[in-house]
């Protein structure tokens, strides 16, 4: 609203300016002029109500008999509804807007002559309409390259969470494997050390150690997949895996329980 204000504005002064300066200057002039240009100020917010009221009061103008450069108002009319409204009522203003340009050819010749002045008064036309579309279409170009970006962004975010969500997949099918697998190992090792500790005891407690060392390699690749899951750890501090000074502590915690 500010910006079209400031064009009315702009407009109003400098068609006041020339105005002054020409022999059409007078207070009926003034206010023809005034109710042209006056309506931008709400061109984009009713783009065909506005044309409609200023064609009128054009059409005022014409049968009054005001040569008035605030005419150009009609052609910023134009230009709102061809970049606002549908491409039919653009076209509809626009043919509209053509005859007017075959009345003001005929009965003021600006151009010398009625058919220079047709084709003068029409090019001005076809370019407002044109701008309008031009801008439109640039318009809806942006829009659609927002969206796209938009949408190519979800898509990225989408493929990223499908990706995670497969890989953990993965790593806990791995953990579960190496879970299985290395408890049957171990119990198996187990079960062979307590049938053969009363008649090999170097041979059971060789399976006793391999035993704990499939245990320790378990729990070492727990670790690892674990580490490769954990993905926020909130700030918090972990103490340190314990070790042998903790376990006067831990043979105390096993006692109290029974």
């Amino acid at each position: 609203f500010g910006t079209d204000a400031l064009l009315a504005v702009g407009l109003l002064g400098l068609s006041t300016l020339w105005l002054a300066l020409s022999p059409f200057v007078g207070v009926g002039s003034l206010l023809v002029q005034s109710a042209l240009i006056v309506p931008l100020i709400w061109r984009r917010s009713y783009p065909t109500t506005v044309f409609l009221a200023v064609t009128t009061i054009a059409l005022a103008q014409w049968l009054i008999g005001y040569r008035l450069i605030g005419d150009a108002s009609l052609l910023v009319a134009l230009y709102t509804v061809a970049v606002h409204e549908s491409r039919r009522r653009a076209l509809l203003a626009g043919g509209v807007l053509e005859l007017g340009a075959a009345l003001a050819a005929t009965r003021w010749v600006p151009a010398g002559t009625v058919p220079r002045s047709f084709l003068f008064l029409t090019a001005t036309v076809v370019a407002g309409f044109f701008a309008g579309l031009t801008v439109r279409s640039g318009s809806e170009y942006m829009v659609w390259l927002a969206e796209r970006a938009e949408r190519l962004e979800v898509e990225r975010d989408q493929q990223k969470a499908i990706g995670a969500a497969t890989e953990r997949t993965r790593i806990a099918r791995e953990i579960h494997d190496i879970v299985a697998h290395s408890l049957s190992v171990v119990i198996t090792l187990v079960d062979a050390a307590s049938v053969t500790n009363a008649s090999d005891p170097t041979s059971a407690t060789e399976t006793m150690r391999q035993a704990s060392e499939v245990g320790r390699q378990a729990l070492g690749d727990m670790r690892t997949m674990i580490n490769v899951l954990r993905t926020d750890d909130n700030g918090l501090e972990f103490a340190p895996q314990p070790d042998l000074d903790q376990l006067g502590a831990l043979y105390e915690r096993v006692r109290a329980t029974g």
